[in-house]
């Protein structure tokens, strides 16, 4: 893949990772908000209350870091191949 089309899929993962905190910012905390805090959900309900964001933010630093790290791992196999 080259490195166009890397910064293409980088820049829309990045739109749509953007647009899908959105979404949970808008909709599902205020989802969060309504449930009942002494239900027998309560753990499972608060565990993904912290997780979704970190999980959006990681997805986010993975497609940065292959974005950076492919080109550098397909010039190394460039040069050890001897392709010109």
């Amino acid at each position: 893949m080259g490195q166009g089309r890397r910064f293409q899929y980088g820049v829309g993962a990045t739109i749509g990772l953007g647009g899908l905190a959105l979404i949970y910012q808008q909709v599902f905390t205020p989802i969060f908000d309504m449930a009942d805090s002494n239900g027998p959900f309560t753990h499972v309900l608060t565990s993904a209350h912290n997780v979704v964001p970190i999980l959006i933010v990681v997805l986010l630093l993975a497609v940065w870091i292959w974005m950076v790290v492919a080109p550098v791992q397909q010039e190394r196999n460039r040069t050890q191949v001897g392709r010109p």
